[in-house]
């Protein structure tokens, strides 16, 4: 797969994308093996001309699908920069796909992880960093959200759900999502989670069961519980260790089932998102 560059004119060139790649080929050719030819050249494709907003939608597509995808705080970063230099929101979406509310949610995730997440850490003091990974606990609690609006209805802030968020209080992403409005809504677990020393996986057993999920048919069952309970059994077993045994209990033809899943829910997320 070829690097992107941008010709300077002057015999120069810039590198658009590819520049990990780049570096590599530079690091082999240049230090360990400066005797083999294969590293002295790298598949490029070249440009004459390139605007900025051509240059952005480049690095778009690369890095917000497919296999170099970026990771959700690298997004993030990516749109807030786009969106400081003039590109809108709507324009962003146009390249990368998706839903306004995603665009959005990355978008607002990546001011509240640096403006609230971040300056709770003191490296210099303690050797501490933000952790980065745990930037998708700030998108499953979008601007406006029923997670958000619970949390005023307790008075509390996305900077309280930081500090939450930095103390471990508040388990996963899948959590929050799942979890964490209905414990915010219940006053009698609510008043359990705010013991210091409790978590929000600890107090999710007190919550009132969801006496459907037990009652209705594999067929009746609605999308939401569906989905929950093939999750839970999924991450059950990888955290367990134990997701090999699905396959030697149901046969190679799991896996295919579970692609033709993949790719009708991918299909389906697509048109709800729109």
């Amino acid at each position: 797969e070829p690097i992107i560059l941008l010709s300077e004119g002057d015999g120069t060139f810039l590198c658009i994308e590819g520049n990990t790649r780049l570096s590599i080929y530079l690091s082999f050719s240049n230090d360990q093996y400066p005797d083999e030819k294969e590293w002295k050249k790298i598949p490029s494709l070249i440009h004459d001309e390139l605007t900025r907003s051509q240059i952005d939608e480049l690095r778009l597509q690369a890095h917000f699908v497919g296999k170099k995808e970026w990771t959700p705080y690298a997004k993030g970063r990516y749109i807030t920069q786009l969106v400081k230099s003039g590109t809108s929101l709507e324009d962003i979406k146009k390249v990368v796909g998706g839903s306004d509310s995603k665009t959005r949610a990355n978008y607002y995730a990546y001011k509240i992880f640096k403006e609230k997440y971040e300056t709770k850490f003191d490296p210099k003091k303690d050797n501490v960093f933000p952790d980065k990974t745990k930037f998708s606990m700030f998108t499953t609690v979008p601007e406006g959200g029923k997670i958000a609006m619970a949390l005023e209805l307790k008075g509390k802030t996305m900077d309280d759900y930081a500090q939450w968020v930095k103390d471990d209080k508040v388990g996963s992403a899948n959590d929050v999502r799942r979890f964490l409005e209905k414990v915010l809504l219940n006053d009698e677990v609510y008043s359990e989670f705010k013991k210091k020393n409790k978590s929000l996986p600890d107090v999710i057993p007190l919550l009132p069961s969801d006496s459907n999920i037990n009652k209705v048919t594999l067929k009746d069952a609605s999308i939401t519980q569906i989905c929950d309970v093939l999750n839970d059994t999924l991450l059950d077993h990888r955290k367990g260790g134990s997701l090999s045994s699905i396959k030697d209990q149901e046969g190679p033809g799991v896996i295919d089932s579970m692609n033709l899943l993949q790719i009708e829910i991918k299909s389906s997320l697509e048109l709800l998102e729109e």
